[in-house]
């Protein structure tokens, strides 16, 4: 069995800013050295059920496996940090 180094928590977006989550999810997949494509499901499977369900609407009818890291992040970013007009 595999030691985990950390702990990924579930993003609460009430105390968390996501800029600061996705950064503290890159260490950890860094961390436990996560292949490459593994990132994906780790993240989605971390990121909590409410959060996972908003991404879901954000990015429909396209489901969130299916999409890059990248392209989660950005979504996530767009929504939970919206830039000042």
């Amino acid at each position: 069995m595999a030691l985990t180094v950390g702990k990924l928590e579930e993003f609460d977006p009430k105390i968390d800013s996501i800029v600061s989550y996705v950064e503290r999810a890159q260490l950890f997949l860094e961390a436990n050295s996560v292949p490459e494509a593994k990132h994906v499901p780790t993240f989605l499977s971390a990121m909590g059920k409410s959060n996972y369900e908003t991404l879901r609407n954000l990015m429909a009818p396209d489901k969130p496996k299916d999409k890059s890291l990248d392209d989660i992040i950005s979504v996530l970013k767009q929504h939970f940090k919206p830039k000042h007009s």
